[in-house]
């Protein structure tokens, strides 16, 4: 018995989120390489990074979850603003959790780990301006 789970249906949202990683892994790539000349401890840079830009990406994920849900949900108008409300707060909620954890752990250097929660956004316009 084969089960797949495919959360997200529809191909150009996953062909958007497969090239929204690359944009923010060439990113962190970048980012690290300009913070190498500025600082020696580059393990606590790759720790922000690597934190900041999988939640980015994740966060680009559930946007993409939710307004696919909301989509398949349009004949209901009245339930779709609460929905989409209810999944941005959730969003933003899971967002302050994992700031706070990230300013909490001492290994993790607060610039890199802030800077890159922006990548997946910055991916998006890079994305917008080639088209």
């Amino acid at each position: 018995m084969n089960i797949n789970i495919n959360i997200i249906r529809d191909k150009l949202i996953k062909k958007q989120i497969k090239n929204n990683a690359v944009v923010v892994l060439v990113l962190d790539i970048i980012f690290y390489i300009i913070l190498c000349f500025f600082k020696k401890n580059n393990m606590s840079f790759v720790l922000g990074l690597i934190l900041g830009s999988s939640y980015s990406v994740l966060n680009f994920i559930f946007i993409a979850i939710s307004t696919e849900r909301l989509v398949l949900i349009s004949s209901q108008t009245n339930k779709i603003k609460t929905r989409a409300v209810f999944y941005y707060y959730i969003r933003y909620f899971l967002m302050a959790i994992v700031i706070i954890i990230a300013m909490k752990i001492n290994k993790i250097n607060n610039l890199a780990f802030l800077v890159s929660l922006f990548f997946s956004k910055i991916a998006i316009f890079f994305q917008a301006f080639l088209e």
